[in-house]
């Protein structure tokens, strides 16, 4: 599970709570990996963990976020992508009810 975002970004700040809950929820299957994508500086996310809780595993370093952005072509955020067990994209989802396609597809595997 694949979490496009950055700290500037209103709606993926705001969907944070409802992420984290589904971290909670799929715990439970090691199958499943959260994974935050953010093309900020590696130093400004680490303040913005200090202060706020997001339970997806944090990846990049410096610059590495773009190259992402750019090989996944997200062009806009929050975007959210479910990479299946072979390495393609099994649900990409943005805007209002992303977080619930995602949760019902999640309930699938």
């Amino acid at each position: 599970m694949l979490n496009f975002w950055f700290i500037k970004c209103k709606p993926c700040i705001d969907e944070i709570p409802k992420l984290n809950k589904l971290v909670k929820k799929y715990n439970y299957n090691k199958d499943v990996v959260f994974l935050s994508i953010s093309f900020d500086q590696e130093k400004d996310i680490r303040s913005f963990l200090e202060k706020n809780t997001f339970k997806y595993q944090h990846v990049g370093k410096e610059g590495e976020g773009n190259s992402l952005v750019r090989t996944f072509k997200v062009m806009a955020f929050p975007t959210h992508m479910i990479i299946d067990q072979t390495g393609k994209v099994a649900l990409r989802s943005l805007g209002e009810g992303a977080i619930r396609k995602i949760d019902k597809h999640l309930k699938k595997l």
